[in-house]
């Protein structure tokens, strides 16, 4: 298979991911300086205050170690490609959770309901190729690019209906997922 939309995939998911991080670290920045501004003030700052922004910061913080752990999963994915055992075990749903994460500035995923583990063994580049493609497809399909995705009994659906492009359809069937496009798209595992 042709290197190019994984090299693709990697930038695009990269380039989302450290803008949202350099957003965490400029509100933490702002943070810091609102702390200096009420400490200068001697006297005058209020316990709520403090606690406020400490809490805003500490969400910060929480943000930012989040996007960095999903960060840091994706950038080890290729580390299987020189494995001998090409096909690796994998949670669906987690990598669905990793990639909606690391592109929610640009496709603005959104997991309706708790997905509930979904074994996998294929390629881990793979699946998140076709992960990425899936919310890339189904967001230029829609004006307003909101990806809902819910689960059920081992399929599931996003609430954007599109039809799936024929490279969407080679990755679903080289990892052997079944794709239904009626209201919204269904995929199935196996």
């Amino acid at each position: 298979m042709n290197d190019q939309p994984f090299l693709k995939m990697m930038g695009d998911v990269s380039a989302s991911a450290s803008h949202d991080i350099l957003n965490v670290l400029a509100i933490l920045n702002e943070h810091t300086g609102l702390l200096s501004d009420l400490l200068a003030l001697k006297g005058e700052v209020t316990p709520d205050q403090l606690l406020q922004t400490t809490h805003a910061m500490e969400s910060q913080i929480k943000r930012g170690k989040d996007l960095l752990e999903h960060l840091n999963r994706f950038a080890h994915s290729p580390d299987t490609l020189n494995s001998p055992a090409r096909l690796q075990p994998i949670d669906v749903a987690e990598t669905i959770t990793e990639i909606a994460r690391l592109t929610h500035r640009r496709f603005h995923i959104e997991i309706i309901s708790p997905l509930p583990p979904l074994p996998l063994s294929c390629e881990p580049m793979l699946l998140r190729l076709f992960i990425y493609t899936l919310f890339k497809e189904a967001a230029d399909h829609d004006a307003s690019p909101r990806i809902t995705m819910s689960a059920g009994k081992g399929r599931l659906q996003t609430q954007t209906p599109f039809y799936p492009s024929p490279r969407l359809l080679e990755y679903a069937s080289h990892l052997g997922i079944g794709l239904s496009p009626e209201n919204g798209l269904h995929l199935s595992f196996p």
